[in-house]
């Protein structure tokens, strides 16, 4: 039954959380890996019940800081699981599935810190039970899977005992290794910077800061050219230089890690009509995904410091407000709890005194908040770690003051999740988690059947993640929602939702088609093929804003997009639906895009907002939170959510 039983609480698949460490569990755990610092790693799993057993060595694609004394191992390991397995005379597979290329799983992860990480995997799954029996007659009991986790793990602990001395030796050899150092640099005043360095110190990564200014050479984190750069004091600064240097490098970088000729294999496949073979994301830069501006020296930089203590509270004098700039997922931290204790806020949608940086601020005037409002306001800011600065008067020489029309007023949203059967839990998860646990804030949670007038009038706002709708969305619920909307509510589509507020009218916007007529193919000249809607096997791509429209307002620069699936939006040209953009020229951030797919990714439609009578439609076509790491987006959907217009 909906959600299933992979995930926790959350709905949220732990075994994609290793990196992002966005759960309790997950934080625990690696805190618990780091204690003992393994030399080998097992992760069991199950996987369909009509497969067989699965052991190393992994599928391509393998992540290339993994090449060499790594898949070495797993040859040892995988030979002596084979001789275990003959003499029961058990069938298995490897080479054929699961690769090694994600860092988020649990056999990437410990590899990619220094460990022998593998997964092994039994034929089994939710469907399994007690006793099965398979297409080809044979029966499959619990005890069979069991047997032979428990025969690989005993194989495992002999191999490991037998060549222990060798295998700490390479540990060591590992963790040691160095390549030309490099050192990662971001500033240290931009939204996410603090969480990106504290996400790295959790894994034991070493994190310090520039102790003066400095002219640096440096290039970004995907390939280009050296250029020379000023680099504040503070910045913060990460080297390769270290034992987890390698972890370090594949969390940060953004070029290109598969072999050209393994992803021309893939074009091919997909050519052919064939699924890839990628087993999850091919891209995952953390500066990419946090919007960071992040810059690499091919080098150590010297005059580092350790961290100093986060600066909190309130500063500068003044008695009219008391401005919160754009701190990423921080400043809606602090405005959602606030605003749950009763203080009133306001978001500037342009800048206050022409500082650019100041669009997309919140704050709190005096006038309508209770006079020992500030007291309040500290404790936040403490507990998150951030700084707000007074404010003496509303008058502004450069930009709106602070009692214009352009300052909106922000109440506190009543928000709804659509849940059950058809909607993708993760999508629902990522949302509920974000509510729930980051902002504190209540959020409702019902199934679509259950939509009702007197339910949506409680509402302000409703949520629809990524799903199929198709049966989900009838005529019924279309006119409800429809009525709704027109009234003034809010209505949020993402993903999969998006083609049903297509199908019932709620939305104008339309999908991208491909062509019914047969093209060129390029790679048979003088023959034709029909385009397929392609499916992009999570890719980063570079966007461009349509205007300045108060929803992007907080955010430093057009956010980076990890694309997943098939569906593609068409821009309208209308500057007020149209929010954001794929980059037109050159969106190809990292991972894999095909071919035949970039034309119709290219300057195709991200965010739309759409009015419908006194209320409003806003689709996003990917996930804005995806897995609880991707947080370039995320101020876009929490705009859209307090009704910034």
């Amino acid at each position: 039954p909906w959600p299933g039983g992979r995930s926790n609480h959350y709905m949220i698949d732990l075994n994609r959380d290793w990196v992002w460490l966005s759960q309790r569990e997950s934080r625990a755990r690696v805190a618990a890996y780091r204690l003992w610092e393994p030399h080998v790693y097992v992760d069991f799993h199950e996987m369909g019940v009509e497969q067989t057993y699965f052991f190393p060595p992994a599928a391509e694609p393998i992540h290339p800081l993994l090449a060499g004394n790594s898949l070495d191992w797993m040859e040892i390991f995988g030979r002596a699981n084979a001789e275990a397995f003959d003499q029961h005379g058990w069938l298995f597979f490897n080479h054929e599935e699961f690769d090694l290329l994600f860092p988020g799983y649990g056999d990437t992860y410990p590899s990619l810190r220094g460990a022998i990480g593998m997964t092994y995997e039994a034929g089994g799954g939710g469907r399994a039970g007690l006793k099965v029996e398979l297409k080809s007659g044979e029966v499959k009991t619990l005890a069979d899977r069991i047997a032979r986790h428990y025969t690989t793990g005993l194989a495992t602990l002999r191999t490991a005992a037998d060549k222990r001395r060798d295998l700490v030796r390479d540990f060591a050899a590992r963790r040691a290794e160095r390549d030309l150092p490099r050192t990662y640099l971001w500033p240290a005043d931009r939204p996410e910077a603090g969480d990106l360095a504290r996400l790295l110190e959790s894994h034991g990564i070493v994190v310090r800061q520039l102790d003066r200014g400095q002219d640096l050479k440096v290039h970004t984190v995907m390939p280009g050219g050296e250029v020379e750069r000023s680099f504040r004091a503070g910045t913060w600064a990460a080297s390769t230089e270290q034992p987890l240097g390698r972890l370090l490098r594949a969390l940060f970088d953004a070029e290109p890690i598969l072999d050209e000729a393994l992803v021309a294999a893939q074009v091919q496949r997909v050519g052919m009509g064939l699924d890839a073979e990628f087993y999850d994301s091919t891209a995952w830069s953390l500066p990419l995904a946090m919007n960071l501006e992040t810059w690499v020296h091919e080098g150590q930089v010297s005059g580092l410091r350790d961290p100093g203590a986060r600066e909190s509270g309130i500063r500068g004098e003044g008695g009219a407000a008391v401005l919160l700039p754009p701190q990423g997922l921080d400043s809606y931290r602090a405005v959602f709890r606030l605003a749950g204790q009763g203080l009133r806020w306001r978001f500037a949608s342009e800048s206050i005194e022409g500082d650019a940086a100041t669009r997309g601020s919140f704050f709190l005037p005096r006038q309508g908040n209770p006079a020992d409002f500030e007291t309040k306001v500290i404790k936040v800011a403490k507990d998150l770690g951030i700084e707000l600065e007074r404010l003496a008067s509303s008058w502004q020489d450069d930009g709106p003051s602070l009692g214009s029309a352009k300052m909106l007023g922000v109440r506190l949203p009543r928000v709804a999740l659509i849940a059950g059967a058809g909607v993708d839990s993760y999508s629902h998860g990522f949302l509920w988690h974000l509510f729930d646990q980051e902002l504190e804030t209540p959020v409702s949670r019902f199934e679509m059947g259950q939509l009702a007038d007197d339910l949506l009038a409680d509402l302000d706002v409703l949520v629809l993640p990524d799903g199929d709708y198709s049966r989900l969305l009838d005529d019924g619920s279309a006119r409800r929602l429809d009525a709704w909307v027109k009234s003034g509510g809010t209505l949020i589509g993402i993903g999969g939702a998006i083609p049903a507020l297509q199908e019932r009218g709620l939305s104008k916007v339309r999908t991208v088609k491909p062509s019914e007529t047969p093209i060129d193919d390029p790679e048979r000249p003088g023959s034709k093929k029909i385009e397929l809607p392609l499916s992009t096997p999570g890719a980063i791509l570079a966007t461009e804003w349509v205007g300045r429209h108060p929803l992007g307002a907080g955010l430093p620069a057009p956010p980076p997009v990890l694309f997943h699936g098939a569906m593609i939006l068409e821009a309208t040209g209308d500057p007020r639906v149209d929010v954001l953009l794929v980059r037109r020229q050159d969106p190809v951030m990292a991972g894999v895009v095909w071919p035949d797919s970039l034309p119709r990714l290219s300057g195709s439609l991200l965010v739309a907002r759409e009015h419908l009578g006194r209320g409003r439609v806003v689709l996003f076509s990917q996930d804005p939170y995806f897995r609880l790491f991707w947080r370039g987006t995320t101020p876009i959907f929490l705009n859209a959510v307090l009704g910034i217009e």
